[in-house]
């Protein structure tokens, strides 16, 4: 197993073991927690579609050539922005603006160094042709207004349906996040901490 995913499963635990013994410090039918739970579902679901996109136009081509169209036209690492909102979504679908802040920190500390590990290989293997798309891509925040579609594209049905798979666990989250809490409300898990 890598370093990144390691360390990256060794810290979601930890804050996936915050979430079973935490609970948010507000009112649970305060309008507050709605709107953090409703932000986290729509970014969860935005995440669980983007990754979709970005898979259907890599499949099959990583590492042969520079993908630049669909999502790789507005940035060059979408299936890492897609799931970086699935994180913030997650905290925020717990009602936890605590629980969001240090899942965006696990995915920095996780991710970061394998975006900049990836890109570097990326520049070695193809060169200029890597240094001409990261001149007018940006790395990681996407710019919508040059988004570039083709006429058609062609993709792997085995990968895109991993990828349907993977984004079907991502919006089943949130129906496990709604259970935990739920199951605090009514006494079924212990609340150790009140977060916020």
């Amino acid at each position: 197993m890598n370093q990144r995913l390691l360390w990256s499963k060794v810290f979601s635990f930890a804050v996936i073991a915050l979430i079973f013994v935490s609970q948010n410090h507000y009112a649970p039918d305060s309008h507050f927690v709605f709107f953090l739970k409703a932000i986290g579902f729509v970014l969860l679901v935005m995440s669980a579609i983007g990754r979709i996109w970005a898979s259907a136009y890599i499949a099959g081509s990583k590492n042969v050539r520079i993908v630049q169209e669909g999502p790789y036209s507005i940035c060059r690492n979408p299936l890492y922005f897609f799931s970086f909102l699935g994180f913030v979504g997650g905290g925020l679908a717990f009602g936890s603006l605590l629980i969001a802040g240090l899942l965006t920190l696990v995915f920095f500390l996780t991710h970061w160094p394998t975006i900049l590990k990836e890109e570097n290989y990326l520049r070695n293997r193809f060169g200029e042709d890597f240094q001409a798309f990261e001149a007018h891509v940006p790395r990681f925040f996407p710019a919508f207004g040059q988004l570039k579609n083709p006429e058609q594209a062609t993709f792997s049905p085995r990968a895109f349906n991993k990828a349907v798979l993977e984004a079907s666990l991502i919006i089943l989250s949130f129906g496990l996040i709604a259970l935990i809490d739920m199951a605090h409300h009514q006494g079924g898990l212990p609340v150790l901490l009140k977060v916020f």
